[in-house]
């Protein structure tokens, strides 16, 4: 992977940066000992669009820029993931979920899967 030209991007994060995340309603499935991320996941579904950010990410993308979503969802919520992004007319290049494992903190490369490919 040396070899790869790295490529200048924008990173967006969905969950409480382009999707609304309202603690109120949603908290308790996350928030505490035991989590419940299908319900989590499935209730994010309908999460509404925080605007400036979308607003800024068209801006962005109008411009020129590279824009990649970088999301701690599991790879098995992609279609859900993209479904939402399309239903809100986000633009986006590559979308970068995490992967089947998890034992330590996410990051774009950690087990991850990738799309396009």
């Amino acid at each position: 992977m040396k070899d790869a030209v790295a490529t200048p991007c924008v990173v967006f994060d969905v969950d409480g940066t382009l999707a609304e995340f309202d603690a109120g309603k949603l908290g308790h499935l996350v928030h505490g000992i035991e989590k419940q991320w299908e319900e989590f996941h499935l209730a994010m579904a309908d999460a509404p669009l925080i605007a400036p950010i979308a607003r800024l990410m068209q801006r962005l993308k109008e411009s020129g820029e590279t824009i990649v979503i970088c999301s701690g969802r599991p790879r098995g919520w992609a279609d859900h993931t993209i479904a939402w992004l399309h239903k809100h007319d986000l633009p986006f290049d590559g979308l970068y979920l995490r992967g089947k494992t998890r034992t330590r903190p996410a990051t774009p490369t950690s087990n991850a899967a990738r799309w396009p490919r």
